[in-house]
Order: structure tokens, then C-alpha cells, then sequence
């Protein structure tokens, strides 16, 4: 019974380890590791080893997934390229075999893990001031367990197989040894760890290299699961993302089967490889890399198919984060910065709309924004849009809190979520006035603003400033520039009540009421604008700074 339990346990730190590693890698490196996954995913082929390259450095096919899905989601990358990284991303996965081979069979596995391990945990005890470097010494904690882990799933399965006689499973063909695969790995969840299970079994020649390589393919098949339960309730993309990576996996693995003698006959007789263990590291690295060289004829045609076929049926409010995960936190929060960017538009949009803004001067003002705007909405709904867009980002927010966030981060969030309350209310203080607003323009007695741009004059040119600063590209907003439209804002307001004292000689009570939420809204919308724009630090610069005129 202790032997069982001595394999789970070390099947339990090798996951573990490699839990451990992907955490501290993330952390260490998250932003930029999408970042150069954008930048360097400008063809197919350049795809392909971007997806093996950060695959084999992040030890995680899965988190790169994830990576991929939020940056097509995104518009960052094509589909077709996306499905080269997920290609890639198979034959990275296969390097951990070697880690594995060589860490935890051709060394002396105590050895080499307990210093690893211990200077790791020391590391992580006494530096707790630098994140950086606690990330540094996690990844050696990480890399210790797993090859401590392989240790002893080496010595439990060991003394198992001295108890279960295996020679009965001999005459067991190729497929069962494949479905064993599927299975292991989708309960695990690792296929990393059913290679290290394999390798030990095979170690110990208690299976063949033929046993063992059906094993590998099937565990290769078996890691889809986890990707298709994934995408069940998930959008389009996810649908897409998840159909390309079981449809590729099921044809490599079922040709790689099919020639599966041939392969090993390569590999012995043609390269030279006779170690067992290195022959089917060597394997897992071949069938994956034929599997490329068979797809990227077809990959533009089968990128059509697919985003033809799974196509929503169901419109959201938002874009982007349908598209994002939260275990992606870089590029969670830089789909929440778009939807961001998306509402200022939209408020822009229906501010306008409300104070007859003539529909030249709107295309004028949203010119780099056609797409977000084109849908044709009344007024109402385009109201309701953007308080459905408030509710389903904020609820995305909460969800993105639970993650491993860093303070600036939550910062920024924090912010986020009251610049968007801003933009609902300042879209909330136009829509309150539609009415008296209409009756004024429509007055031509001697106490109407005779001069339309006297009125809305101002606001238009404060929308085109806003729209042109709510773009992801402009990163250098200054609390000055904001301070600039905020007086802006009061003294025209200052003017027009004057102006109304000074020419209505009766009723003034809505004309007075329409130029206070005009100006209220305006400031919401600037209030907005320093929440989306301005850090902690530069927010409160902004509150120092002296405005001239009240």
C-alpha cells in the first residue's frame, strides 16, 4: 500500500512542480510574454516557432492556448496564424520529454533536487520584498519537486510491477496502449506527466518502446479534452480555437499510429538512437513535427472553414472580453481597456445624438470609429447599450479580481470601473434634457439662442478631444491637458449663464437647467477621461493642480 501511495505522492509534486513553474513564469513575465507572442507572429511559419518556443519556456500548452484565444479575440493576430501558434504549441510540450529523461533517469535524482529545492524554498522564505526574485527561486522550488516528484514515482511504480505481473498485457495491441494514453491524461491532466509515468514503466521494461509510443500519441490526443470542455459554454473563437486543436491532434495521432513501426525504425536504424528512453522523446518530437509539415499547405483553407462554420448566433454588448481569461491577466485587462475605449465612443456618440449634432459632424468626430458605430440605433437603445456594456464589463472586473493581479493593475481597475460610472452619467445628465433642449432649439422668439453653436459649440469640440485621447494609443495623457478642458468646461458654462440673464427676460428656469446638464455631463465625461487615463499618482496631481476659473 506504501508504494502506491509513494507513486501518487510523486505524481503529486510533479504536477505540483509544474503548477509552480507556470505560476512563477507567469508573474516573472506574463505582459511580456504576450507581447512577444504579438510581435513575433507576423506568418505562419514565424507562428509555428513562436508557439514552440514560448510553449517549451512556459512548460504550459495550455496557457498558451489561452494566450492565443484572447489575442484573436482581440484582433492581434489572425486566425490562421493563432492555429500556427497552436501547432507550435504541440511540439513545444514535447521538450519537457527531455527534461524529464535526463533530470530524472540519466542523473542521480536526490542529488540533483534536494540543493534545488532547498535553496528554492529558502529563496522564497526570507525574499519576500522582491517579486521578481521570489519568482526566480519558485521556478527552482518548481524544477526540485518535479524531479523529486519523478523520483519517487520511479521507486513507487518500481515495487508495484514486482507485485503486478504485466506479461499477461503483452499480446495487447497498439490501440489499447493509445486508449490507456487518452484516458490517463485526461483524468491527470497533464501530459507531461503520463510521458514521465511512461518513461518510468518503460525504464523499467515493463513495457515495450512500441507499448510506450502508442501510450505518448494517446496522451497527446488526450490534452484536447481539456481544451473542449473548456470551450463548451464559451464563445465563437473559443468554439473555433478548440474544433482546429482536436481535429489537428486526431490526424497527426491517428497517421502517427498508422506508421508508428516505421517511425521507431527511423529513429533506431536511420538516426542511431538505441536508448529507449531518448527513442521515444525523440518520437513525441518527430510525429508533431510531421504533423506541422502535413498542415501548413492547408492551414489558410482549413482558417476559413472554421471561422465560417462556428459563427455566434448571439450578439453581445461587448468585443473583446468574451474573447479573454482571466488566467491570462495581462490580456484580460487589455480587453477590459478596450471595451473601455468602445463605451467612450459610444457615449460620445449618443451625447451627440441627443444634441441634434449633424451627421457630418458626427462621422467627422468618430471617423477612426466607424465599426463601433455603425449599427443604426435609436436613441433608447443606444442609451441601454451602454449601461448593458457598463454591467457586463464591470461583472468581468469582479471575475478578473480574483486572479494574481499586481497593485498597479488593481489600481487601474479600481479606476476603470468609475470611469465607466462617468460615462453612463454623463450620458444620463444629456438624456434628462432631450425634451427642454428640443423646445429651446425649436423656439424662434427673441429669447432663443438664435446662434445653435452658442449652445453645443463647445461640446463638440470637447467630444472630439475626448474621442481622440480615449484611444489605446495615446499613452501620454498629462493631468494638464485634462485641467485645460475642465476650464474649458466651466467657462463656457459661466458664459451662457450670464448670456441667459443678460437676453431672457422671462422664464429662464429650463433654459438654465439644460446648460447645467450639458456641463455636468461634460464634466462626467473629463472625470471619465482622468480615471481611464491618469494613474493614482497623476490623479492626484490632477486634484492639486489650481482651476483658474470656477
Amino acid at each position: 500500500m506504501y508504494d502506491i501511495w509513494q507513486f501518487l505522492a510523486g505524481l503529486g509534486l510533479f504536477l505540483y512542480g509544474i503548477t509552480s513553474i507556470e505560476s512563477a513564469l507567469r508573474k516573472l513575465g506574463g505582459r511580456r510574454f504576450v507581447q512577444a507572442l504579438r510581435d513575433h507572429t507576423n506568418n505562419t511559419v514565424e507562428s509555428i516557432l513562436s508557439g514552440t518556443v514560448f510553449t517549451a519556456l512556459l512548460q504550459s500548452s495550455s496557457l498558451v492556448s489561452l494566450m492565443v484565444l484572447a489575442l484573436v479575440g482581440s484582433q492581434y493576430i489572425p486566425m490562421y496564424n493563432a492555429l500556427g501558434i497552436i501547432m507550435g504549441a504541440n511540439l513545444g510540450t514535447t521538450f519537457t520529454g527531455w527534461i524529464i529523461a535526463i533530470f530524472g533517469f540519466k542523473l542521480d535524482v536526490e542529488q540533483l533536487s534536494l540543493p534545488i529545492i532547498a535553496i528554492g524554498a529558502l529563496g522564497i522564505a526570507f525574499i519576500q520584498n522582491n517579486p521578481r526574485m521570489k519568482s526566480v527561486f519558485l521556478i527552482l522550488f518548481g524544477f526540485g519537486l518535479l524531479i523529486f516528484g519523478l523520483g519517487f514515482m520511479k521507486s513507487g511504480m518500481e515495487t508495484i510491477l514486482t507485485l503486478v505481473d504485466l506479461t499477461k498485457y503483452e499480446h495487447y495491441g497498439i490501440v489499447h496502449f493509445f486508449v490507456i494514453g487518452i484516458i490517463v491524461t485526461a483524468i491527470v491532466q497533464s501530459s507531461s506527466a503520463v510521458m514521465a509515468i511512461t518513461l518510468s514503466a518503460l525504464s523499467l521494461q515493463s513495457i515495450s518502446i512500441t507499448q510506450a509510443a502508442a501510450t505518448v500519441i494517446g496522451a497527446d490526443l488526450g490534452t484536447t479534452i481539456t481544451v473542449v470542455l473548456g470551450s463548451l459554454s464559451g464563445v465563437s473563437a473559443k468554439k473555433q480555437v478548440a474544433f482546429f486543436h482536436v481535429f489537428y491532434n486526431l490526424i497527426v495521432d491517428l497517421i502517427s499510429l498508422l506508421f508508428l513501426p516505421l517511425l521507431l525504425l527511423l529513429i533506431v536504424e536511420v538516426i542511431g538512437v538505441t536508448d529507449p528512453l531518448f527513442t521515444l522523446v525523440l518520437f513525441h518530437n518527430l510525429f508533431n513535427a510531421f504533423g506541422i509539415i502535413l498542415f501548413i499547405p492547408f492551414l489558410p483553407k482549413i482558417s476559413l472553414y472554421i471561422q465560417n462554420k462556428f459563427v455566434s448566433k448571439e450578439e453581445s454588448v461587448t468585443k473583446f472580453i468574451q474573447h479573454a481569461d482571466e488566467k491570462v491577466p495581462s490580456l484580460a485587462i487589455d480587453a477590459v481597456d478596450k471595451e473601455i475605449e468602445r463605451m467612450f465612443v459610444q457615449a460620445v456618440k449618443y451625447n451627440m445624438q441627443i444634441l441634434q449634432v449633424s451627421a457630418q459632424e458626427q462621422n467627422s468626430i468618430l471617423k477612426d470609429y466607424s465599426d463601433y458605430v455603425q449599427v443604426i440605433m435609436t436613441k433608447n437603445e443606444r442609451y441601454e447599450l451602454l449601461k448593458k456594456q457598463e454591467t457586463e464589463i464591470l461583472k468581468f472586473i469582479l471575475s478578473l479580481k480574483q486572479a494574481e493581479l499586481s497593485v498597479e493593475e488593481r489600481n487601474d481597475l479600481l479606476l476603470w470601473t468609475a470611469s465607466m460610472r462617468n460615462l453612463v452619467h454623463s450620458a444620463r445628465s444629456i438624456k434628462s434634457i432631450r425634451h427642454d433642449l428640443a423646445s429651446i432649439i425649436r423656439i424662434e422668439d427673441s429669447n432663443s439662442f438664435k446662434n445653435r453653436e452658442r449652445l453645443i459649440g463647445n461640446s463638440k469640440k470637447l467630444y472630439r478631444k475626448i474621442v481622440k485621447l480615449s484611444s489605446m494609443e495615446v499613452k501620454d495623457v498629462t493631468p494638464e491637458e485634462l485641467m485645460a478642458l475642465e476650464y474649458e468646461n466651466e467657462s463656457t458654462h459661466d458664459q451662457l449663464v450670464a448670456y441667459i440673464y443678460k437676453h431672457y427676460s422671462s422664464e429662464i428656469s429650463t433654459p438654465l437647467n439644460v446648460v447645467r446638464e450639458i456641463y455636468s455631463s461634460n464634466k462626467a465625461l473629463i472625470n471619465a477621461m482622468k480615471e481611464y487615463k491618469l494613474d493614482i499618482d497623476k490623479l492626484m496631481a490632477f486634484e492639486e493642480l489650481p482651476l483658474l476659473v470656477r
